[in-house]
C-alpha cells in the first residue's frame, strides 16, 4: 500500500495540508455562541480590520470553527482575535496544525514539573 494512502493520521495530515495560499486557523466560537457564516464572517472582518478577500473556506461547528486566511494575514488575523473576550469567556485562536504560539504561550514547559498558580486568595477555613 502506498505510504500516503494508508489512511493513518500522518498521511491525512499530509493530504489536507496542500498549500493553496491559505493558513488554517482554529477559533473557539461556533454556532452554540449564536453565529452563522454571514455574522461570523462580520464579527472576523470587524475584528481584525482585514478584507474579505483574504479569507478562504469558513467551517462552523457547534463549539469551534476554522477559518482559511491568506498566508501573509494569518498572524495578523491571530493577534486581533485571540484573547479578546465574546459573551464572557475569553476567544481562542491559533493555527489549526499548532503552527502559530500565542506570546504568552513562550516560556511555558511542556508541563511538566509546572504548578499553576492561584489567582485568588485562598479562602479563610471555619473550625469547630
Amino acid at each position: 500500500m502506498d505510504q500516503m494512502q494508508d489512511g493513518s493520521r500522518a498521511s491525512r495530515t499530509m493530504l489536507n495540508r496542500r498549500d493553496n495560499g491559505y493558513t488554517r486557523l482554529f477559533v473557539n466560537l461556533g454556532t452554540k455562541d449564536g453565529f452563522y457564516k454571514a455574522s461570523f464572517l462580520q464579527y472576523l472582518l470587524d475584528e481584525s480590520n482585514l478584507k474579505k478577500e483574504v479569507l478562504g473556506k469558513i467551517d462552523i461547528r457547534d463549539m469551534n470553527s476554522w477559518i482559511e486566511v491568506d498566508h501573509s494575514n494569518a498572524a495578523k488575523m491571530i493577534k486581533s482575535i485571540d484573547g479578546k473576550r465574546f459573551n464572557n469567556r475569553t476567544v481562542r485562536m491559533n493555527e489549526a496544525d499548532g503552527g502559530f504560539k500565542r506570546p504568552s504561550d513562550e516560556g511555558r514547559s511542556s508541563g511538566q514539573g509546572t504548578e499553576r498558580k492561584r489567582n485568588f486568595a485562598p479562602r479563610e477555613r471555619k473550625y469547630s
